[in-house]
Parts: C-alpha cells; sequence; structure tokens
C-alpha cells in the first residue's frame, strides 16, 4: 500500500485539524481580516478601559486582582492585533477610529455602570462572550 508524502509516523495530515481541501478554501478578503480585527481591537481596548476605570474604586480585592489581571491580557491582545493589522495595511492603520456606533454604545453603557454587579455582569457575560464567539 502506497503511503501519501505527507505520511509521517500514522500522524494525520495537518493534524487532523481539515482536509488539504478545507485548509486552501478561501473564507474573508484581506479587507474583511483587517477591519474584523479593527473590532477586534477596538472591543479589546475599550475592555482595558473600562477595567482600570474601576480598580481603585472597587472594594473588593479580589475583582481589583481579576480586573488588573485581565486588563493586562486586554493590552497584550490589542497590541497583538495592533501589530498584525499594521503587517496588513499601509499606514493610517485607523484603529483610533471607532469601527461601530453600536460597539462605542456598549462600551460606554458598561463603563458607565452603577456598581460593580452591573459591571461585572456586562464585562463577563455580555462583552467577554461575545468577544470569544467572534473568534
Amino acid at each position: 500500500m502506497p503511503t501519501a508524502p505527507f505520511a509521517h509516523h500514522n500522524f494525520p495530515p495537518l493534524a487532523g485539524l481539515c482536509s488539504f481541501e478545507e485548509a486552501q478554501r478561501t473564507m474573508l478578503s484581506v479587507e474583511e481580516c483587517v477591519g474584523w480585527m479593527k473590532q477586534l481591537h477596538y472591543v479589546l481596548v475599550r475592555l482595558h478601559e473600562m477595567l482600570t476605570a474601576r480598580i481603585t474604586a472597587e472594594p473588593l480585592y479580589e475583582l481589583k486582582t481579576a480586573f488588573s489581571l485581565h486588563a493586562y491580557l486586554c493590552a497584550e491582545h490589542a497590541s497583538a492585533y495592533r501589530q498584525r493589522v499594521s503587517e496588513l495595511r499601509e499606514p493610517p492603520l485607523g484603529l483610533d477610529v471607532v469601527p461601530h456606533e453600536a460597539l462605542k454604545l456598549l462600551c460606554d453603557e458598561v463603563l458607565c455602570s452603577p456598581s460593580h454587579v452591573e459591571l461585572v455582569v456586562g464585562i463577563y457575560e455580555v462583552i467577554v462572550p461575545a468577544l470569544i464567539d467572534s473568534l
């Protein structure tokens, strides 16, 4: 039985994630991908803003530490998206432009939440799950 040139120690091609045909399928254009990454960058920057704005006023130590860790992670991911957008586009990058007014409104509403309960619900039950689903 002849073996495929990519067969090595009985490992499936492409680590079993998909076939070669699926891997070669075109999904998003570069412009669509850049637009998507700009939206992710905007949300991550705004999440960082929301989390750091509430650290000093937060009475619960556990939430303070969670906010600071998650703000750091948002900043790291936003920086990575900024770097990737700069690799795909010529300047100006346009990362300071609000990609959609609904995103701005959502982030403003969560930022202005009256208590830490509403803030936690807005961030961890609305924004973060939507961010993960968009990936």
